[in-house]
């Protein structure tokens, strides 16, 4: 299968689907982009040969002198896309504005071989484009160019400073939450109710996180949600504390809220993690699919550790040793620092030593226990 894209266009994905019924083979395939506004359907039946094309120039030359030759097309108006069908089914779209979906049939019979042997069809019928070669060679240009690694104070909140080719290594703090047996939550409770909790928890999670101007990542991962501070001081990390303490008082407010509308409440743990981690940016050049990925420990262990939190002894915030030790001397309260507020226990999930507390913002839980009025 060739298919051929102007600049304007945009082919965001392609899925093929071949069928033998009798004589007649059926190849389907389906384009879609944003915003998708309608289907368009076009048949191309038997009767239709064209010469077999091989470049974009003779592809766009071909269309331009051949479409009005086939008389027994059925085709929208207004549909987005051009098109030829020749031996080795070359196709040109000149704009892809909408979802378009394209079906033929390809006669005769005993070029079915051919073309499944052509279009490498995998078990169920569908193929993929991926040119393999070209991969290859991607993968190996990626493999043998050094990443320019930069140490730096703090992580930028520029996202243009990240390229494709470059690294900033500097000190990272994670905070991740993960939602108690959410397995058996989202099995044992009516789906709609359920999305109402849960779009609920995770708005407010992420109003929390986005207090703090040194986040530099939020995000949702299945059941957990998640947050990455840039955290060059000990203070920075105090602050990265002080939103899990808001967190886990607001999950005490948010239990009686459900308790008061008769839904079904879930407890959390909280994990939280720092280290020096080389932050780079990782995705494919073009495509707009792109994400910071953090090599390193911070996030790894505030992931493992939420999982812990409020479990087998657990209380609901978990820290490293790492975040640990550097806010254990920061003052929580006045003349009362953070480590009177922890206590040290052994994670088989880190396989080492680490601290757990219960903090909670003392006025946010005051006006809790006030009946938050």
């Amino acid at each position: 299968m060739k298919i051929y894209v102007e600049d304007n266009a945009t082919l965001p994905n392609v899925a093929f689907e071949l069928f033998a019924d009798h004589s007649n083979v059926k190849l389907m395939f389906l384009i879609t982009s944003n915003p998708v506004i309608e289907t368009f359907v076009l048949d191309c039946l038997p009767k239709v040969s064209v010469p077999e094309v091989t470049d974009k120039e003779n592809a766009v030359e071909c269309v331009t002198n051949n479409t009005d030759d086939h008389s027994s097309i059925k085709q929208s108006s207004s549909a987005p896309a051009n098109y030829i069908v020749g031996d080795e089914l070359s196709i040109v779209f000149k704009k892809i504005t909408k979802s378009v979906k394209i079906s033929f049939y390809i006669k005769p019979a005993n070029k079915l071989k051919r073309k499944k042997s052509f279009m490498h069809l995998a078990g169920g019928g569908f193929m993929s484009n991926y040119d393999y070669r070209s991969g290859k060679k991607r993968v190996i240009d990626i493999l043998t160019s050094k990443t320019a690694i930069e140490e730096a104070e703090t992580i930028p909140s520029n996202e243009d400073e990240f390229t494709y080719e470059n690294g900033i290594k500097s000190w990272v703090g994670a905070l991740f939450i993960d939602i108690r047996n959410s397995t058996d939550y989202f099995k044992g409770n009516k789906q709609e109710i359920v999305s109402r909790v849960i779009r609920a928890f995770c708005s407010e999670i992420i109003s929390i996180l986005q207090t703090d101007d040194n986040f530099r990542q939020i995000g949702i991962r299945g059941d957990c949600v998640y947050g990455i501070f840039s955290t060059p001081k000990k203070s920075d990390l105090d602050c990265v504390l002080c939103n899990a303490c808001t967190i886990n008082t607001f999950q005490k407010m948010f239990q009686k809220i459900l308790q008061d509308y008769s839904m079904p409440t879930f407890e959390i743990g909280i994990g939280l993690g720092c280290s020096k981690d080389l932050v780079i940016k990782a995705g494919r050049k073009g495509t707009g699919i792109n994400d910071f990925i953090w090599i390193g420990d911070a996030v790894i262990d505030a992931c493992k550790l939420s999982s812990q939190g409020n479990k087998d002894g657990f209380k609901p915030i978990v820290m490293s040793e790492c975040f640990y030790n550097n806010i254990k001397d920061i003052d929580a309260n006045k003349d009362e620092a953070n480590s009177k507020f922890c206590d040290q226990k052994y994670s088989e999930n880190l396989g080492e030593y680490v601290w757990h507390c219960n903090m909670v913002m003392t006025g946010f839980d005051n006006w809790i226990n006030g009946g938050m009025k």
